[in-house]
């Protein structure tokens, strides 16, 4: 069933969602006849690479993801029809793209990726579970936060609260904007929201993680 190409490549999306670079990078190249796993596969090494400085390898990633985009936009998702589909590979490389600029120091360059990326998942039909594997605003507000931009960087994470509530990354990041502006008391009170809802896991979060 072509639809299980999405959720076949579900382990990698974790791996990538925590970071685990080394795991991600030691994973064979899935079956040539599975174009989604395929480009998340390529999407996940291009996140590894950018992290370690590896510019030049994390381009190469995102042009093979850009090569097999035709292909992972004729797999059904969960949502009626393609338009999913063919968003998912643009969204990932602009993921990528942003990593890349980051990695640089082109931090505006970077924002502007993930807000491309925002923009991209936005527009994608409603479907539970999501078709894309996390709220790519709690990436744009990680760059802002880090960019010395708590102000912008605490909108973002109201806003993904609003979509996603509870979302305890958005919780933490929101706790840590505030903070960076010296709001105390705010921070204190959302963070207490954080720990309620992060309190069974066994990550411990920081800003970059975002």
């Amino acid at each position: 069933m072509a639809p299980l190409d999405g959720f076949n490549c579900m382990p990698l999306l974790v791996m990538a969602r925590f970071r685990r670079w080394d795991d991600i990078m030691a994973l064979p190249q899935p079956d040539p006849a599975l174009p989604v796993s395929n480009g998340m596969w390529h999407y996940a090494r291009g996140l590894a690479l950018a992290s370690r400085g590896k510019v030049a390898e994390a381009q190469a990633e995102v042009a093979a993801l850009e090569k097999i985009a035709p292909e992972m936009a004729k797999v059904p998702t969960g949502a009626p029809g393609l338009k999913n589909a063919g968003i998912i590979p643009k969204l990932a490389a602009h993921v990528v793209e942003s990593r890349i600029e980051w990695a640089q120091g082109k931090k505006d360059a970077a924002i502007q990726h993930v807000r491309e990326a925002v923009t991209l998942q936005d527009d994608m039909d409603y479907t539970e579970p999501p078709d894309w594997f996390y709220p790519t605003r709690e990436s744009l507000g990680g760059l802002l936060l880090q960019a010395g931009r708590a102000a912008e960087a605490e909108k973002v994470f109201r806003d993904d609260l609003e979509r996603n509530p509870r979302n305890p990354r958005s919780l933490f990041g929101l706790m840590q904007a505030l903070r960076a502006q010296g709001r105390e008391y705010d921070a204190e009170w959302v963070g207490q929201q954080f720990e309620a809802a992060w309190k069974n896991a066994d990550t411990k979060l920081r800003v970059e993680d975002l």
